[in-house]
């Protein structure tokens, strides 16, 4: 179960991930990019602040611990 706020972590509400797996990290680049990895290699991503997740990819490995994110600045 992923759990998403929109008030600053106030209160929480289920969101829908798309995956079985347990989960073990979730990071932001910025307010509306992000990603959560676990079990199985699973990885989510999401463009819309965690309002909705693609489908589940798969790294390699049985499991993914952590991970982070950057945006590229677009050139001047």
């Amino acid at each position: 179960v992923i759990r998403r706020s929109t008030d600053g972590g106030a209160t929480w509400a289920a969101a829908t991930s798309g995956s079985t797996a347990d989960l073990h990290d979730v990071h932001f680049a910025d307010a509306m990019i992000g990603a959560a990895v676990g079990e199985g290699g699973a990885l989510l991503r999401t463009a819309d602040g965690g309002a909705t997740f693609g489908a589940p990819a798969r790294l390699g490995g049985d499991v993914a611990h952590d991970v982070r994110l950057e945006v590229e600045a677009e050139p001047l």
